[in-house]
C-alpha cells in the first residue's frame, strides 16, 4: 500500500477539475481573467488504495482425511452446501429463515442506507441550483433624500411594484478530490455493510442446521431411551419373578430398579434439549414457538454425509469469506479518508452566480431588457487552525494502520478456524466409524442372544440386556453423527460457501 505522506501532495490532470466543457464560453472576457488561475488542473490528494498482501500457508494440514479432498470448493452460491445433505424440511427451514429472520433485516437495511449514503456523497460533486420569484409592493416616503426632488416633478410614483425571478447556483469545485475521496470511502463502507449482510446469512444458515441437528439428535436419543426404559422394566419383573419364586436375590433386583431410576433420571436434559433447539430454530425463522415445535415433533433420522468436502486452498479465502472481505473494505474506506483530511490543506474554491430577471410590472419580466446575470468566482483557505487539520490527518492514518493491522488479523483467525474446523470434522467422521463399528458388534452380540435364547442355553435377560446395548448404541451413533454434522456446518462456515456474492437490493433514489 502506498505511504500516506505521499498523498500530501497534488498530481493529477485538468480532466479531474469537475468543470464542465464549454463553460469558458459563457463566461464574460472579464470572468474569464478571473478564473484562469481557478481552473488549474485538479487532483486527487492522499493515498490511492492497493490490496494488502498477506501471507497464507500453501496448503491445509488438516485435509489428509477421506472425508476431505484438497479440490477446489464450487463458486459461492452456485451449490448449496445443505442440499447435498437431501433434507427438504432443513431447506424449507432455511427458506423461511432467509424471508423472515429479524437479524437478516436490519442487516439488510444497513446495506440499503450504506448504498443510499454513496448517492448524497456524489451529490457533493455537482452544482447546488435553486430557484426564487419575488414579489414586492412599497409606498415610498416624501421625504427620501434625492428621491423627494423626483417625487416633486412627478418622475417617480411613491407607489412602487417589483417582480423578480431567477435561478441561483453555487459550485465547489474539487480540485483536489476531497469529495472524490468521500466518494471513494463511501462506496468501500457499502461494500463492507454487503459483506457484512452475507456473512450474516452464511452464519444463520449455520446455526439453523446446527439447530436441526441437534433436535433430531435429542429426538432419536429420546426414543432409544425410551426402548431402553422399557427394556428394563423387563429386566426387573424378570427380578421380581425370580425373587418371588426363589431363584433370585433381592440384590438382582435393586441393581435392576437402580438403572431403570438412572434411565429415567437421563429423559429430563434430552427433553430439555429438543425444546430448546426447536425454540432456538423458532428465533431464527422468526416462527411461533409452539407452531414450530409441533411442525418438528416427529422424529426424523438425521441427514448423511456422502461426498467429500472440497476445501481449495487457503488463498481462496480472501474472496470466499465475507468477513474477510469486510476487514479488506474497511481498510479502503480508511484509505479514501485519509485524503479526505488531507484535502483540508488545500484552498476551497467555489463558483457562485445566478440569472434571472426584474421589472416593475409583471408584463414586463419576460423581457430580453429586464434580465439580469452575475457570476462570482471564490476561494477560501484555511491557513491557521491551530494544528487541528494535521491532527485530524494523523488521526486518519493512524484509523488507516489500525484497519491495516485488522485485517491481517482477521485473516489469521480465519485461517486457524479452517484449520480448526477440517480437524474437528476429519476427527468426527474417525469417530462416526469407530462408533458405527461398535454398533454392528453389539447387533452381532443381539443375534447371538436371540440364537442363545431359542437354543434354551440362555434365558430370555440376556436378549433384553444386548437389545438395551443396542439401543444405547443407537443413541451414542445419533450423537455422534449430529456431531459429524454439525462439524460439516461449522467447515461451510469457515470455508465461507453457501451464497452469492452480490446482494441485490434497491437503492433509494
Amino acid at each position: 500500500m502506498n505511504n500516506p505522506s505521499a498523498g500530501h501532495f497534488c498530481t493529477g490532470s485538468a480532466k479531474r477539475s469537475g468543470l464542465p466543457r464549454g463553460i469558458l464560453g459563457r463566461v464574460s472576457v472579464g470572468g474569464v481573467a478571473s478564473l484562469l488561475w481557478v481552473l488549474m488542473p485538479g487532483c486527487l490528494v492522499g493515498p490511492d488504495y492497493e490490496s494488502p498482501e498477506v501471507d497464507v500457508p500453501a496448503d491445509w494440514e488438516g485435509t489428509d482425511h477421506p472425508g476431505l479432498q484438497a479440490a477446489a470448493p464450487p463458486a459461492s452460491g452456485t451449490v448449496e452446501w445443505w442440499a447435498e445433505l437431501d433434507a427438504p424440511e432443513l431447506e424449507r427451514l432455511i427458506r423461511e429463515a432467509m424471508d423472515r429472520n429479524h437479524s437478516l433485516e436490519v442487516a439488510a437495511l444497513r446495506l440499503r442506507r450504506a448504498r443510499a449514503l454513496i448517492g448524497a456523497a456524489e451529490a457533493r460533486l455537482l452544482p447546488d441550483i435553486g430557484a426564487d420569484a419575488q414579489y414586492t409592493r412599497a409606498y415610498l416616503s416624501e421625504r427620501l433624500p434625492v428621491l423627494d426632488q423626483f417625487f416633486e416633478q412627478g418622475l417617480v410614483e411613491r407607489d412602487q411594484e417589483l417582480y423578480v425571478s431567477g435561478f441561483d447556483a453555487a459550485w465547489e469545485l474539487d480540485l483536489f478530490g476531497g469529495s472524490r475521496r468521500r466518494v471513494e470511502a463511501a462506496e468501500a463502507r457499502a461494500e463492507r455493510v454487503e459483506a457484512g449482510l452475507e456473512d450474516a446469512r452464511i452464519s444463520l444458515v449455520a446455526e439453523l442446521a446446527r439447530n436441526y441437528f441437534e433436535l433430531r439428535r435429542s429426538q432419536r436419543q429420546l426414543s432409544r431411551l425410551e426402548r431402553r426404559i422399557e427394556l428394563q422394566e423387563s429386566l426387573m419383573g424378570l427380578a421380581e419373578t425370580r425373587l418371588d419364586s426363589g431363584v433370585g436375590a433381592e440384590t438382582g433386583l435393586l441393581e435392576a430398579s437402580a438403572r431403570l431410576e438412572k434411565l429415567k433420571a437421563e429423559r429430563p436434559p434430552l427433553m430439555v434439549e429438543e425444546a430448546a433447539a426447536a425454540y432456538r430454530i423458532a428465533v431464527l425463522t422468526a416462527g411461533e414457538p409452539g407452531e414450530v415445535r409441533s411442525r418438528l415433533s416427529r422424529e426424523q433420522s438425521l441427514p448423511a454425509v456422502a461426498d467429500p468436502v472440497p476445501v481449495g486452498l487457503p488463498g481462496e479465502l480472501l474472496r470466499r469469506r465475507p468477513d474477510l472481505r469486510a476487514a479488506e473494505r474497511a481498510l479502503a474506506e480508511a484509505t479514501a479518508l485519509v485524503g479526505v483530511q488531507i484535502a483540508e490543506l488545500y484552498p476551497k474554491f467555489a463558483l457562485t452566480g445566478s440569472v434571472g430577471s426584474q421589472a416593475g410590472r409583471f408584463g414586463d419580466l419576460f423581457a430580453s431588457e429586464s434580465g439580469t446575470w452575475q457570476i462570482t468566482p471564490g476561494i477560501q483557505w484555511n491557513l491557521f487552525r491551530g494544528g487541528a487539520v494535521r491532527a485530524q490527518i494523523d488521526a486518519a492514518e493512524d484509523r488507516q494502520s489500525a484497519a491495516l493491522a485488522s485485517y491481517r488479523q482477521t485473516v489469521l483467525e480465519a485461517v486457524a478456524e479452517v484449520e480448526t474446523r477440517l480437524t474437528q470434522y476429519g476427527r468426527s467422521l474417525e469417530s462416526r466409524g469407530h462408533t458405527e463399528a461398535v454398533q454392528a458388534r453389539l447387533r452381532r452380540s443381539l443375534e447371538l442372544a436371540k440364537d442363545a435364547n431359542n437354543a434354551g442355553v440362555a434365558g430370555f435377560a440376556s436378549v433384553l440386556e444386548a437389545e438395551g446395548d443396542v439401543m444405547a448404541g443407537e443413541a451414542r451413533l445419533a450423537a455422534v453423527r449430529a456431531e459429524v454434522l454439525v462439524a460439516l456446518a461449522a467447515l461451510h462456515k469457515a470455508l465461507g460457501g453457501g451464497w452469492e456474492r452480490s446482494i441485490p437490493l434497491d437503492t433509494p433514489e
